[in-house]
């Protein structure tokens, strides 16, 4: 289990301005009190990792996955060539200053759990500039979609679906933002670029392991639960506002040697219509 604690008086109440390009707003919890805690299980998943580092066209940890065959096609190797100079412009232009930003602050960055809302899947900014949080909590508008599953008999009709997740963040490894507009056409096009999908191509380019990860969805209690498309009121206490999909995706994740951390992206919309007082 990995508890967690978001303090609800700071989500509603103060939010911190962030001028790395990213058009949103993130808060870090610190010590706060008055706090709503998070708490779900994980297992170590290495095909995870493996697939998280497939789709980021970075090096398999061995031969023994299965997605290797893929990895040797022309079709996969011109995505990597383009994905990994891409990637090589993104962090020496904007990754690295906003990290030599961050040590040079006069006064240590928060290391609570970070509130990053209106985000989308950007989880560059809070990962570079919170690397110690142990949770990070993304609210978007854009479905999250569900983890991938590679179909490896496909062959190269898979890398060029693979490609899709190029096509959703090429821009943002440019500009150092996401367009609406580009997200809408692009973010969610297949089944590797959706939410879900970016989220595992962003944290395997950072350097994570990519430990476990599923569909969660949020309960009218407010709880955190794994999302379950087949559970019905008769057998659960849960009832879920949206039967149909889930209200999010979470990762756990962890640098070699480092504790595990948390990323939870929640497809919710903030408009004051659709918030209701306790």
């Amino acid at each position: 289990m990995l508890p967690v604690k978001l303090p609800l008086r700071l989500i509603l109440r103060v939010f911190l301005p962030v001028l790395f390009g990213a058009a949103a707003t993130m808060h870090c919890a610190g010590s706060q009190t008055d706090e709503i805690a998070l708490s779900m299980p994980y297992e170590v998943r290495p095909e995870l990792d493996s697939m998280a580092r497939w789709m980021a066209a970075r090096p398999l940890a061995g031969d023994a996955s299965p997605l290797a065959a893929l990895s040797e096609s022309k079709a996969y190797q011109a995505y990597v060539r383009n994905v990994r100079a891409a990637w090589e412009r993104y962090e020496s232009g904007h990754l690295e200053r906003m990290r030599a930003w961050r040590e040079n602050l006069s006064d240590p960055m928060c290391a609570g759990a970070v509130f990053y809302p209106f985000s989308g899947p950007d989880l560059n900014h809070p990962v570079t500039l919170f690397p110690d949080a142990p949770q990070y909590v993304l609210v978007g508008l854009e479905p999250a979609g569900f983890i991938p599953e590679p179909n490896i008999k496909r062959g190269a009709a898979e890398v060029r679906e693979l490609s899709a997740i190029f096509t959703a963040v090429r821009g943002v490894l440019g500009r150092n933002f996401f367009k609406t507009n580009n997200m809408a056409e692009n973010v969610g096009a297949n089944r590797y670029s959706g939410v879900a999908g970016i989220l595992l191509f962003f944290l395997s380019n950072q350097g994570y392991e990519v430990l476990d990860g599923y569909a969660v969805s949020i309960a009218p209690d407010g709880k955190l639960v794994r999302f379950d498309p087949g559970l019905s009121d008769t057998k659960s206490d849960y009832k879920y506002f949206r039967p149909s999909r889930s209200d999010g995706v979470t990762y756990f994740f962890r640098r070699p040697g480092g504790p595990v951390q948390q990323v939870v992206y929640l497809n919710v919309n903030l408009a004051d219509i659709f918030l209701v007082e306790p």
